[in-house]
């Protein structure tokens, strides 16, 4: 009894870590965007420019993340984990001191580079600790905490920026970088099982790199995620300037819609996959989560159309997508990591970048696009849909890789 009480102790602490370390990636990308207009102004630069600095630093999560995973495949999870929050730790405080957009540019690069660490390991760490059934589970809790945590970042940029300046919403990601590389450093253990120096070596990395990236299964859903995690930031770029420069909403006010939006969708699309999930299956709700998500977007583009510009129209179709996104992450992890119980860190690197690839190309697109909610529900309907196609063409295929 005693033994089962440990091992669930230690899970718990496994769990919690995870989840603080997942955050971490995701409130560092949206935590200024409401300071986005006054960043504009600020430095003198061009709404576009303003908009590139959030795609470069996802640019950098998904580029550094083809160095943690393999890395992690030789020394552990630990290491390379606690390097890229210390990195972030430096990027937070160039952005925080920076005096052009140039450098505030540079900053959020080297921010990226060390979020990278996060975004790629807590999934591999997250398939070391739990097995598929647990992953699917505890999944659906993991994103009803992150709708605490990632939705009160643009509230909380929204408060600094209309009570402080821009600049406090990077000294607080100083703090909260710290204090993950605490909780790494003095609670987790380290997970992998599997982990040699041996796997660092050309000829493992490249044969293990080639089995991930052509397994079926595996590289269509990290597609199909790619797609639907970029459609998600498409909003955090455009939505600042869609609400605050031509709905006049404060910055305050748009952080606050915004936590709200997040609140009703992720604890609704939580709830629902906690309790349905096990019951009609992880495929019927990724089918569901896909079909929301394209009714959102086309939501949007439509209210646009026949009513033009709405407040009500954005913060309800960007709410739906939430819904429809909750019901995909868990259950799209939980599939797409099943075969990959011995190359978690390969795996982790490839689904991670394209994940936060995703967000990057589709920002870099859309931030040179008009800012409407037609452009807007566009991308999120066509990226919806692709995905959903993606993930019916691969879902039955097996096989887990040695």
């Amino acid at each position: 009894m005693s033994d089962d009480v440990k091992i669930t102790s230690k899970k718990l602490v496994t769990l919690g870590v995870i989840m603080f370390a997942a955050c971490l990636t995701q409130v560092a990308s949206d935590v200024y965007a409401p300071s986005l207009p006054t960043i504009t102004k600020v430095f003198a630069t061009s709404e576009s420019y303003a908009q590139f600095s959030m795609a470069i630093y996802m640019i950098a999560v998904a580029l550094s993340q083809i160095v943690y995973g393999p890395v992690s495949e030789g020394v552990g999870r630990r290491k390379p984990l606690l390097f890229g929050m210390a990195l972030m730790t430096v990027g937070s405080v160039v952005c925080s001191i920076a005096t052009s957009i140039e450098i505030l540019i540079a900053g959020r690069f080297l921010q990226g580079l060390g979020a990278g660490g996060c975004s790629c390991l807590w999934r591999a760490i997250y398939r070391d600790a739990f097995d598929v059934h647990e992953m699917a589970k505890y999944g659906s809790y993991i994103v009803i905490f992150i709708m605490f945590i990632i939705p009160a970042a643009p509230a909380l940029g929204g408060y600094f920026e209309e009570n402080i300046s821009w600049h406090a919403n990077f000294v607080f990601m100083t703090g909260y970088s710290i204090i993950a590389m605490l909780a790494v450093y003095l609670l987790l253990q380290e997970t992998s099982k599997y982990h040699h120096p041996e796997r660092l070596k050309l000829p493992y990395m490249f044969k293990t790199a080639k089995k991930v990236l052509v397994h079926p299964r595996f590289i269509g859903i990290s597609l199909a995620v790619f797609l639907t995690y970029g459609a998600m930031f498409c909003f955090m770029v455009k939505g600042p300037i869609l609400l605050i420069d031509k709905l006049n909403v404060t910055p305050q006010e748009f952080g606050v819609l915004s936590f709200i939006s997040c609140i009703i969708g992720y604890s609704l699309g939580g709830f629902v996959n906690a309790k349905l999930g096990r019951k009609i299956g992880y495929v019927t709700m990724l089918r569901i989560g896909w079909c929301i998500s394209i009714a959102s977007g086309l939501y949007m583009m439509l209210w646009y159309l026949l009513y033009g510009l709405d407040l009500y129209n954005i913060v309800a179709s960007i709410t739906i997508f939430y819904f429809g996104s909750t019901l995909i992450w868990p259950n799209a992890n939980a599939l797409a990591f099943e075969p990959m119980a011995k190359v978690a860190g390969y795996a982790s690197t490839v689904y991670s970048s394209l994940q936060v690839g995703g967000a990057g190309v589709m920002a870099a697109l859309i931030s040179q696009l008009p800012t409407t909610p037609f452009v807007l529900g566009v991308f999120i309907m066509t990226a919806s849909l692709l995905a959903l196609i993606l993930f019916e063409c691969v879902k039955n295929s097996e096989g887990e890789i040695e």
